[in-house]
This record gives structure tokens, C-alpha cells and sequence, in this order.
């Protein structure tokens, strides 16, 4: 059984099972998609969180629009976006729309948010993942806590995308 998470990750390579999976649950994947992740940023109190995600979750559905497709995960909010086009100015719009409602709804902790840049291929969403995911790290490394960060406008912190996460840190 294929999920989003399994299909993030990577762990999908039949196009076939992605796309029955996809029909089966609603999802459209054949327009083209980026992953979006509004990450809680550390430290993060345990008992803050189970009331945090479905609030962070609520604001992603009501402000990327009714093609994106959002999960909760164990300590961020991720969605595959569908932007009309590849131009970063729309994945940026879609991720300042959730930072104000955020900013508005979400008191108990601090998101950082971070776009990876598109695709037509399913099979290629773990790369868009990997970026938005580098986008929120290297975001936090450069600004600190509630960076959003589009990963192909990092310019010269983008090189730093490709460094480990405990390499940022240090």
C-alpha cells in the first residue's frame, strides 16, 4: 500500500501502483507538484504538539488551495502543492500566504517553511521533498527560527543545501 509518506521517501518506483493509489484516494498527481513543508522548529515540547500539527495542518488546507494535498507528520505539515508554473514567484506566494495565517493561528510554537521545486513525475517528489527540507534547514541556519525559504532562491546558501544537517549546525 503506497502513502505519501512511503511515496516521499522514495520507496515508489512503479508508476502504475503510484497512479491507481493516487485515483484510489482523490489525489491528482498528474499536474505538476512541489512539496511544501511548514516545519515545527526545535526544541519541541511533546505535549505542545499533538495541539500544534492539526492547527498548522487546518491553515495549510485553507490557504494552498483545494489541489493541494496535506499530511501531518511527527513534527512538521507537508503538502504537495500544485503551482500553475515552475516560476519560484508562485511557490514563494503559496508559502508567505501560509506563513501570515500561521503567524495569526499558530501561538505555541515557531514554523519555519520550505518549497522544493517541481515536478511532472511522481516518482521524482522525494528530490522536491529533499529540497524543501534543506530549505527549512539551511533557512534556519542563515535567519534562525521562522525562516520560509523557496529552495531555488537560496542563491549561494542553495550550496549549503547539499551539506548535512549536522554539518549546518556545527
Amino acid at each position: 500500500e503506497l502513502s505519501l509518506e512511503e511515496l516521499i521517501a522514495g520507496r515508489a518506483s512503479d508508476p502504475i501502483e503510484v497512479a491507481e493509489r493516487a485515483i484510489s484516494f482523490g489525489w491528482d498527481l498528474t499536474r505538476r507538484r512541489a512539496v511544501l513543508l511548514a516545519s515545527i522548529d526545535p526544541p519541541t515540547d511533546p505535549e505542545t504538539l499533538p495541539r500544534a500539527l492539526p492547527v498548522i495542518a487546518a491553515a495549510a488546507r485553507a490557504t494552498l488551495g483545494s489541489d493541494a494535498i496535506v499530511w501531518t507528520r511527527a513534527t512538521s505539515v507537508a503538502a504537495l502543492v500544485a503551482p500553475s508554473s515552475e516560476d519560484l514567484v508562485e511557490r514563494r506566494h503559496l508559502a508567505e500566504v501560509l506563513r501570515a495565517e500561521l503567524d495569526r493561528t499558530v501561538q505555541s510554537v515557531t514554523i519555519s517553511v520550505g518549497v522544493g521545486r517541481c515536478t511532472t513525475d511522481p516518482l521524482l517528489l522525494p528530490r522536491s521533498y529533499l529540497e524543501a527540507s534543506r530549505a527549512v534547514d539551511v533557512g534556519r541556519w542563515v535567519k534562525g527560527r521562522h525562516a520560509t525559504e523557496v529552495y531555488d532562491d537560496l542563491g549561494l546558501e542553495r550550496l549549503l543545501a547539499s551539506a548535512s544537517a549536522d554539518d549546518l549546525v556545527e
